[in-house]
């Protein structure tokens, strides 16, 4: 890794590990407030941070010990997610949540986000991140005809920058 790789990833560490410090006192004050709009974005935030700090550790200190401890922290932090109000939030809340469950080997957690997803027509059909959560909450659920009908729906999205990287996953 470059020096420049270094600083950058080094900025990267710095700044998700302040935010995932922070992330319990915050859940805890937007939960106080009813806030879940703002919840839900928090926590896929907060979640994100722990994938992003988790792969760090993997590719600069190949510790694997370290990377579980982030992901555990995201699947933690990704349960507040079963307790929100799901028509308040955006299906896009929960896509990094169910990786940060599945990555840490917290199945159940994912398998209870991906019912809140597959479950709910709120989602916005000509979002991509809405639908990839629609994909990947049937994938988890091997719910088949959901699957199907999600990577259908993706197909005929808009074909954008997004859309053209996110393709290889599906």
């Amino acid at each position: 890794m470059g020096d420049i790789s270094k600083q950058v990833a080094g900025r990267i560490r710095v700044m998700c590990s302040r935010l995932l410090e922070r992330a319990p006192s915050n859940i805890q004050a937007l939960k106080s407030k009813g806030d879940w709009k703002t919840l839900g974005v928090y926590v896929h935030g907060a979640c994100r941070n722990a994938l992003r700090l988790g792969m760090l550790e993997i590719r600069q200190n190949n510790d694997l010990d370290s990377a579980s401890t982030y992901f555990s922290a995201g699947a933690t932090i990704a349960a507040e997610l079963q307790f929100l109000p799901p028509e308040m939030l955006s299906l896009s809340n929960y896509d990094i949540p169910i990786f940060c469950c599945l990555i840490s080997g917290d199945f159940q957690g994912a398998k209870s986000l991906a019912e809140i997803v597959n479950k709910s027509s709120i989602g916005n059909a000509k979002s991509h991140f809405d639908v990839h959560a629609k994909v990947l909450g049937a994938f988890v659920l091997s719910d088949k005809d959901q699957f199907r009908r999600s990577i259908e729906n993706f197909e005929n999205l808009e074909k954008n920058y997004w859309w053209e990287k996110q393709k290889i996953y599906f």
